[in-house]
């Protein structure tokens, strides 16, 4: 069973303990993923928020009304925990990936997202970057790639340490400094 599934059971006993109720689809098996409408359900449940009543005023097209999930979703979207797409649409029965579910954890329980994290394989420029951390802190994932963990250190020498009047010494520094920095672990090294 993943973990993104044990988290989900995770909060929705959270939310049965706190004596929230809630209703999921019929068709539970262990081959359906969790739907964007049951996990908005289940974090808001868990956060013991009692949901205001909203209109939705045709904002979002595919929260039909009356719907089991409709309060629930439009309470999502006005407290940023959920994001239309660029349609304007709440997709309520699409999947979660994993950046999504981080996302919703977020800004659910206020969770901050400058946690440190390790992993390497994530784009620089990657929306979902700045919540790597929490995935690490709780280890709500398993790793793939271990290696992914993995720190790259790039060290240099230090130039302003040489001096013109002593090259012999300069040698001896270059040499120390490349020595520590391989020592010390660095992958890549400059002279």
């Amino acid at each position: 069973m993943t973990r993104i599934r044990l988290a989900f059971i995770g909060l929705m006993i959270v939310a049965l303990g706190a004596g929230h109720a809630f209703v999921l689809r019929a068709d539970v098996t262990a081959t359906n993923y969790v739907t964007r409408a049951e996990l908005v359900t289940v974090l808001l449940s868990a956060r013991s928020t009692t949901l205001p009543a909203i209109e939705n005023n045709g904002q979002f097209t595919d929260i039909p009304k009356g719907s089991w999930y409709e309060n629930a979703m439009l309470a999502a979207a006005q407290f940023g925990i959920l994001s239309p797409d660029t349609q304007g649409n709440l997709r309520p029965m699409g999947s979660v990936s994993r950046a999504e579910f981080l996302k919703m954890l977020s800004f659910t329980f206020g969770i901050t997202k400058e946690y440190p994290y390790l992993y390497t394989d994530i784009p620089d420029d990657a929306w979902y970057r700045k919540y790597a951390g929490i995935a690490q802190k709780y280890r709500l994932f398993e790793l793939k790639n271990p290696r992914s963990l993995q720190l790259r250190c790039h060290a240099q020498t230090a130039g302003c340490s040489l001096t013109a009047q002593q090259p012999m010494n300069n040698a001896v520094r270059t040499t120390l400094q490349a020595l520590a920095a391989v020592l010390g672990g660095t992958q890549s090294l400059h002279t």
